[in-house]
């Protein structure tokens, strides 16, 4: 029985749920996506149309949904989680068909396909559904095998940077709707002769073809039922020695560009980024990038690439950046000061002495251990390293412990970790996926926030916004030109680099 109860546009949501059977709930973080998911599965599981079903999640979430379940039914729950012999006696529990809930990660379904694809199941849910936004993954291709009567796709952004991201969604949810690829990719995207995107086309039209088969909500929707949010830029000027660094590294970057412009006639880091890349040019795109990744290691922490240098040289070209290892052997990384650091070190001060809580946000693990080694406050830290058991206790601490007042996460925290409790997020650097960057800024403007205006600040500004504007514009109609274009193209890199000089 669901024992919550749902503002209107939830309940509305439920209702189109349960008559379509497979929908894409595509309502914005933070307005009640569980819930409301939670509610439609009790009314099949009351009316006895189903007797099980299955949820997928990340990993790093299977004990918020237990959590969850048990704030909003009275229905019972079995989290697959462990090693193989005691996921084994699991799997072996979830086939009685008697379980409401069996909640397992996306990889447990490839890892465990033999056992997964006889689970009886009614329904499936699958939160953070962009988990198979691509479509060459293994991990999609054995998601896209496993079916139910009822199939409901949560996200708050199901396009994070492609149009072809939702294609690949819906192809689980309901491939009736997107049709054939060819098809689809004919009528929505333009391409270069490298296969590229240029642009994506007739956009309104996508839109009502989806409209039948998704829940969008948007902020703007609800906003009376979400806090006040104020967005700030903390401007952080490098000292000396870190600008010198800087310099060195962003002329080895221009060097780079000219070499892979020269191989191919232009560099698209979208490409890069998204698969769309071509083996005669990877090698000089990969030399490109080592060096775009050092400039923004620069800009988070110098020490960064020392121990980006030592990790290289230990694993053996394993992991680590061979380029930094070729800085640390040249004498550049010489560089002991932190002035982005300080002054992220000075803000959380701030922060704490008002009585708040303070979420901080980096792309990067190392730094993540680097700030737990620095900070005087009582804190957690969340990352991919950590199990999921591990990652619900850093959790509850951080929600119950009023002494516990810092929250330092990696981007693994950015999906789906409701944190209300915090009134003020610090993205101390920036995903270049824009929907990584929504995602990390929903943890606290959240329906369930425990504050009336929240704060979401970041420490550097990374020029995200096209990718950000093609999933608004397929998803809410905005940045649409008037013949239902959006351009695709990202701003040039050298241009970046250029209007970044210090």
């Amino acid at each position: 029985m669901f024992t919550g109860v749902l503002y209107k546009f939830q309940r509305e949501a439920v209702r189109k749920m349960l008559d379509r059977r497979r929908l894409m709930v595509a309502m914005v973080m933070g307005s009640g996506k569980t819930p409301t998911t939670l509610a439609a599965c009790e009314d099949l599981l009351e009316c006895g149309d189903v007797t099980t079903g299955i949820v997928l999640c990340p990993a790093s979430l299977k004990y918020q949904w237990a959590a969850q379940i048990e704030n909003f039914t009275t229905s019972s729950y079995l989290v697959i989680d462990g090693t193989p012999k005691e996921r084994k006696q699991q799997y072996a529990a979830a086939s009685s068909g008697e379980i409401p809930y069996v909640i397992m990660n996306y990889e447990q379904v490839r890892n465990d396909w033999d056992t997964v694809k006889n689970l009886p199941r009614g329904f499936i849910v699958g939160d953070e559904i962009t988990a198979i936004k691509s479509f060459t993954a293994k991990r999609s291709k054995k998601v896209k095998r496993f079916h139910a009567p009822y199939i409901f796709g949560l996200t708050g952004k199901p396009i994070e940077n492609r149009a072809e991201e939702l294609f690949s969604i819906m192809q689980w949810i309901d491939p009736t709707v997107l049709g054939r690829w060819e098809m689809f990719d004919r009528a929505f995207i333009v391409r270069n002769p490298w296969g590229g995107v240029v642009r994506y086309r007739n956009i309104p039209t996508l839109r009502d073809v989806m409209e039948p088969a998704w829940i969008r909500l948007s902020r703007d929707d609800i906003a009376d039922q979400l806090p006040d949010v104020v967005s700030s830029v903390i401007p952080v000027r490098l000292d000396k020695p870190s600008r010198d660094l800087y310099n060195t590294i962003r002329e080895d970057l221009l060097n780079a560009i000219g070499e892979a412009t020269q191989i191919m006639g232009t560099f698209d880091l979208f490409a890069y980024y998204h698969g769309e890349d071509h083996p005669a040019v990877s090698k000089a795109r990969g030399k490109v990038m080592a060096r775009f990744q050092a400039l923004r290691s620069v800009t988070a922490a110098p020490e960064l690439l020392q121990i980006s240098a030592d990790i290289f040289e230990k694993s053996e070209g394993k992991n680590g950046s061979e380029y930094a290892m070729q800085l640390r052997d040249n004498g550049n990384l010489n560089v002991k000061s932190h002035p982005k650091l300080d002054a992220l070190m000075e803000r959380i001060d701030t922060v704490v002495e008002s009585g708040e809580k303070v979420v901080v946000f980096s792309q990067y693990v190392q730094f993540i251990k680097l700030l737990s080694k620095k900070l005087k406050h009582k804190h957690v830290v969340f990352h991919g390293g950590m199990n999921a058991k591990d990652k619900e206790v850093a959790r509850m601490q951080f929600r119950n412990d009023p002494d516990t007042v810092v929250f330092v996460s990696s981007d693994s925290g950015g999906y789906g970790v409701d944190l209300p409790q915090a009134s003020v997020l610090i993205n101390y650097d920036l995903p270049w996926s824009a929907g990584a960057a929504d995602q990390r800024n929903a943890r606290i403007d959240r329906m369930s926030t425990e504050h009336e205006k929240i704060y979401i600040e970041d420490v550097i500004a990374d020029k995200v916004n096209n990718k950000r504007e093609v999933g608004d514009a397929i998803m809410d109609g905005k940045g649409v030109d008037a013949d239902g274009r959006v351009n695709a193209s990202t701003e040039s890199l050298t241009a970046f680099i250029d209007s970044n000089a210090v």
